[in-house]
């Protein structure tokens, strides 16, 4: 059993950065053209495109997670297979940057009004990862900012080696 005093401060914590991140990404990305949002590093990986588009499509992945603990504890967590990513993965070069952002932005908005919604009691419950095991609904939330920090960390580096901050 969690604490809910400690429960609620935590996830009172984690919506902020959510809010807070979600501004980042805006701020950092609204005024870049759709040709420099196909920048990368000269290492190679992801585009800003790509990690954008990411987000926005496992941020549904996430809430459907969220959704899946509190309906049924030790629920099947959603679960993208590799062939499924990169089906998802091929297509987000097409994609429109300001559309997505649009779109991550709605997308952000509804995860931070439904862990808002949370019964505190439900943050013990468990959801079956494939991949990780066991993850407790109070994991699977914090899970949203470390998600968030890897790419921010990504975008600004791929930024700053094309000067682009």
């Amino acid at each position: 059993m969690i604490d809910s005093k400690i429960a609620k401060n935590v996830i009172s914590l984690e919506l902020k950065a959510m809010q807070d991140n979600l501004i980042i990404y805006q701020n950092l990305l609204t005024n870049l053209s759709q040709e420099r949002s196909k920048l990368k590093l000269a290492k190679g990986g992801w585009t800003i495109l790509e990690v954008i588009c990411h987000l926005n499509d496992y941020e549904a992945i996430f809430l459907n997670r969220l959704k899946a603990v509190v309906n049924k504890n030790l629920a099947e967590l959603p679960f993208r297979n590799e062939k499924e990513e990169k089906l998802a993965r091929s297509k987000y070069l097409t994609k429109d940057l300001v559309k997505v952002l649009k779109e991550f932005g709605s997308s952000r908005t509804k995860s931070i009004n439904y862990i808002s919604s949370i019964n505190p009691n439900d943050l013990g419950k468990l959801g079956i990862h494939l991949q990780y095991g066991n993850l407790s609904l109070l994991e699977l939330i914090l899970r949203f900012s470390a998600h968030d920090v890897n790419h921010l960390k990504q975008i600004t580096n791929i930024l700053k080696e094309h000067n682009e901050i």
